[in-house]
């Protein structure tokens, strides 16, 4: 994926962070996480539930991760383009 192309697709996932299902989403997740987190322990009478019970959190904190992620990529990608353009301004001054 070309440079242009990973700016687009970064765009569209802002665009889909502000809607109103992205949020009901994230509302969701965090509450199944913290359900999770805080039955773990009487929710899991054997070793296979509790591995199981581990794989969703960790799906969850995936899914909970992913915008925090790709908004301080964009961070990330806005503040080398503009070092970038310093650095080509400076060579030319």
């Amino acid at each position: 994926m070309n440079e242009v192309d990973q700016k687009q697709q970064y765009e569209d996932f802002e665009e889909m962070f502000q809607t109103a299902g992205w949020k009901e989403l994230m509302k969701l997740s965090n509450e199944m996480h913290k359900n999770i987190m805080d039955s773990a322990v009487n929710a899991a009478p054997s070793n296979d539930q509790w591995q199981f019970l581990r794989g969703q959190v960790t799906q969850l904190e995936t899914l909970i991760q992913f915008e925090p992620y790709i908004v301080n990529t964009m961070v990330q990608m806005d503040a080398e383009a503009n070092s970038d353009e310093y650095e080509v301004s400076d060579l030319e001054a």
